[in-house]
C-alpha cells in the first residue's frame, strides 16, 4: 500500500512538472494561424517554419555563442578561483560567502548594476561582449561551488609527491589536480551552459540592440504564444531529454564498470587526449560557424527596432528585410521591444542604439522635444509622396520634419455575440459610450487594457473628458470609475482569452481584433466602436538623432514605403495602411473592411476632422503622467 502510494505521489509530482511542457508540444503540432490555444488541425508546418524564420535564427545562435563561451571563460575563472580560495587558510568561510553572492543576489540587481558599469564607469556600448562579460561574471561563483567540494576531498599529499619526483608545477596540475576535480569543472561547465542560455534578465539589462532567445521570445509577445514558440519548444526540450539520456546511460555503465558488473575496455592509450580534442574541436566548430554571424561587421548595417509580430519577416511569402538587403546591399540587424516606453528608457539610457525606430505618435513627439529624433531628408524618401493627406502634417509632427507613418488604427470593443444578453446585443449594435465594460453581468469576463494610457483613455470617454486631459480631478475621476470594475486586465493574452472562450468582452486595437476575428470564423465575434469617441493612433518610422547612418535608414524607409512591402506588412500585421499606393494594391474585401477602414469612401481626411471625437494621443506632461501612474498602481492593488 506504502509502495503505490509513493509511486501515486511521484507521479502527481512528475504530472505537475510536465504537464505544461507536454501540452506545449501537443500545441506545436496545431494548424492555426497565430495564436495556439484553440485547435484547428494537425500540421508539421511550424516546425518546418523555424528554419525560415531568420530573426529567431539569429536569436537561438547568439544564445548558443554566449552559452558556450561565457561556459568556457567561467569554467576558467572559476577553476581559478577555486584553487585560490582552497589555498587559503584564514577567512575562507567569508571569501565564500561573498563568491556565493551573485548567486543569492536577485538577479535584477546584477543586471542593472552591471548596465551601469558598463555605460555610466567605462563608456562601453551594449552588445555581443557586454552580455557575454556579464554571463561570465553570474556563471563564475557556479563553478567555485562545483569545484571546491573536488578540491577538499582530493588527498593534497598527491600534488607534493608528484613535486618532489620532478614533475613540473603546470605537468603536475593537469596529471594530478585536473583529473580530480575534473568532474567539478564538467559539472560547473553544464550549470553555466544552462543557466547561460535561459538567461533574460542580465541579457535584457546588457544587451542594447544584442538579442538572445529569450529577449526576442519576450519581445515577440505582442500577439500572444505564437505557433513557433511551442515548436521551439519542443524541439529544446526533446534536444535536452536525448542529452540527460546519453548522460544517464553513461553513468549506468560508469557504475557498472565499478561494481564489475561488466568488464571495463581497456583504453587505448591515447585516448582521453583524442575525447578531449574531440570536445574542444565541436564548440570550435559551432563558434566557427556561428561566430561571424554575430560579430559581423556594422559598417553597413542599420539597426531596426520594431515590435513584435509588426513585420512581415521570417517566414513569411515576402520577407521585408531580405528583399531591402537584397535591393539595396545593405544589411539590416532587426531587434524588437515591447512597449514604446521600453524603447524610450533604452535610448535614453544609451543602452539602445538604433538607426530606425517605430513609435507611437505621442512617443515621437516626447522624442521630438527631447531632440532624441533626427530631421529627416525626405528626397532620400520619395516614395513619401505616397501617404494620404490625412496623416501628412499630424499634431506630433506638423512640420513633417521627423517622421513617417507606417500603420494606424482605432481602439474599439471586440465582443462574443454568443456569450452576451439579448438586451445587451441589441445595444452594442450601435452603442453610445463605453458603458458595456462596466455590466455586472459577465464577472471575470471582461478584460481592460493592462497599460494606463488606453485604461485612462477609455474611463475618460466613457465620463465625457477628453484622452488628453491634463485636469487632475478629471482624471482622478476616471480612477475612481475604473476601480468600480474587477477587470480582468490583460495584453497579449487577448490573444488566446477571446478565441478560448474565456472573455467575453475586451477593448483592443481594431487592427488586432481583426486578425482574431478572421483566425476564429467559427465564433460569432463582433467589432464596434462608441459613438462617445475612442482613441485613433498611428506608429511612425524615425531615426534617432545618435544614428550616424541616417542615409541608409531612410533608405530602409523609402523601400517600407513601395507597394510591395507595404502590401506585405498590412496583409501579415492586419493595422491600417497611410499610403495611398499601398491600399489601391489591396484586396477588395481589405479595402471594404469596416473595421481597419471605418471611412468607407468617404475621404479620410474629411472623415477624421468630422470624427472630432476621435482622438490621437499626445505626450502629457511629467505631472501628469506621475499622477497617472501613481493612480493606476492603486487601481491593480484594488482590483486583486
Amino acid at each position: 500500500m506504502k509502495k503505490t502510494a509513493s509511486y501515486l505521489y511521484l507521479g502527481l509530482i512528475f504530472l505537475f512538472l510536465y504537464a505544461p511542457i507536454l501540452l506545449m508540444i501537443a500545441l506545436s503540432f496545431n494548424d492555426a494561424r497565430h495564436g495556439i490555444s484553440v485547435w484547428q488541425g494537425f500540421t508539421l508546418e511550424n516546425y518546418a517554419s523555424l528554419l525560415k524564420n531568420e530573426e529567431l535564427m539569429d536569436a537561438l545562435i547568439n544564445s548558443l555563442v554566449i552559452a558556450l563561451l561565457s561556459a568556457v571563460g567561467a569554467c576558467l575563472l572559476g577553476t581559478l578561483g577555486a584553487l585560490g580560495l582552497n589555498n587559503v587558510k584564514k577567512g575562507r568561510g567569508v571569501l565564500m560567502n561573498f563568491s556565493n553572492l551573485p548567486i543569492i543576489n536577485p538577479e535584477i540587481v546584477t543586471g542593472v548594476s552591471l548596465m551601469l558599469l558598463f555605460i555610466a564607469v567605462f563608456g562601453m556600448k551594449l552588445g555581443f561582449f557586454t552580455v557575454l562579460l556579464s554571463h561570465v561574471v553570474f556563471n563564475t561563483p557556479y563553478v567555485i561551488l562545483n569545484v571546491m567540494p573536488r578540491l577538499r576531498r582530493m588527498d593534497k599529499n598527491l600534488f607534493e609527491a608528484a613535486l618532489d619526483l620532478g614533475c613540473p608545477p603546470a605537468k603536475a596540475f593537469f596529471k594530478v589536480v585536473l583529473p580530480e576535480i575534473f568532474p567539478g569543472v564538467f559539472a560547473g561547465f553544464l550549470i553555466s551552459l544552462t543557466y547561460s542560455f535561459d538567461d533574460f534578465i542580465i541579457s535584457y539589462f546588457t544587451g542594447g540592440n544584442f538579442q538572445t532567445l529569450s529577449v526576442f521570445v519576450n519581445n515577440s509577445m505582442k500577439k500572444g504564444i505564437q505557433p513557433w514558440m511551442a515548436s521551439m519548444t519542443g524541439v529544446i526540450f526533446v534536444a535536452v531529454l536525448m542529452i540527460l539520456l546519453i548522460m544517464n546511460i553513461h553513468d549506468a555503465r560508469a557504475e557498472a564498470i565499478e561494481k564489475n558488473k561488466i568488464s571495463a575496455p581497456t583504453p587505448k592509450k591515447g585516448m582521453g587526449y583524442v575525447k578531449a580534442a574531440a570536445a574542444v574541436l565541436c564548440i570550435a566548430l559551432i563558434l566557427g560557424i556561428c561566430l561571424p554571424r554575430v560579430l559581423r561587421s556594422d559598417d553597413n548595417t542599420i539597426v531596426v527596432c520594431n515590435w513584435g509580430e509588426y513585420m512581415s519577416t521570417g517566414d513569411c511569402d515576402f520577407d521585408v528585410i531580405a528583399e531591402f538587403e537584397k535591393a539595396t546591399g545593405i544589411n539590416v540587424e532587426y531587434v524588437t521591444a515591447e512597449s514604446n516606453e521600453a524603447l524610450y528608457a533604452k535610448m535614453k539610457s544609451g543602452s539602445g542604439k538604433y538607426d530606425v525606430i517605430f513609435p507611437s505618435e505621442y512617443m515621437a513627439e516626447r522624442m521630438i522635444d527631447e531632440g532624441m529624433l533626427a530631421k529627416l531628408d525626405y528626397d532620400n524618401i520619395p516614395n513619401y509622396e505616397s501617404i494620404m493627406d490625412a496623416f501628412k502634417g499630424m499634431e506630433h509632427d506638423p512640420k513633417e520634419e521627423y517622421t513617417v507613418p507606417y500603420f494606424w488604427g482605432t481602439v474599439g470593443i471586440l465582443y462574443n455575440a454568443d456569450m452576451l444578453t439579448e438586451k445587451d446585443l441589441a445595444m452594442m449594435e450601435n452603442p453610445k459610450d463605453w458603458s458595456i465594460l462596466w455590466s455586472k453581468n459577465y464577472p471575470n469576463q471582461i478584460m481592460m487594457f493592462d497599460n494606463p494610457r488606453d485604461a485612462f483613455g477609455i474611463a475618460l470617454k466613457q465620463l465625457g473628458y477628453s484622452q488628453n486631459t491634463t485636469d487632475e480631478t478629471e482624471i482622478r475621476e476616471a480612477a475612481a470609475l475604473l476601480k468600480e470594475q474587477k477587470f480582468y486586465y490583460g495584453m497579449d493574452q487577448f490573444f488566446e482569452m477571446i478565441p478560448s472562450g474565456s472573455l467575453a468582452i475586451a477593448p483592443y486595437y481594431a487592427g488586432d481584433c481583426m486578425y482574431v476575428m478572421e483566425d476564429n470564423p467559427d465564433m460569432d465575434l463582433r467589432f464596434v466602436i462608441p459613438e462617445c469617441g475612442t482613441n485613433i493612433f498611428s506608429d511612425a518610422m524615425c531615426v534617432p538623432a545618435t544614428s550616424r547612418k541616417q542615409a541608409q535608414a531612410e533608405a530602409f524607409i523609402n523601400f517600407m514605403l513601395t507597394a510591395e512591402a507595404g502590401k506585405a506588412n498590412t496583409e501579415y500585421v492586419y493595422y491600417s495602411t497611410p499610403n495611398q499606393a499601398v491600399f489601391d494594391v489591396l484586396e477588395p474585401e481589405m479595402q471594404e473592411n469596416k473595421v481597419a477602414y471605418p471611412q468607407g469612401t468617404e475621404d479620410l481626411k474629411a472623415f477624421r476632422e468630422r470624427m472630432t471625437s476621435w482622438e490621437a494621443f499626445q505626450y502629457l506632461p511629467v505631472k501628469i503622467n506621475d499622477l497617472m501612474t501613481d493612480l493606476w498602481n492603486e487601481i491593480k492593488t484594488n482590483n486583486k
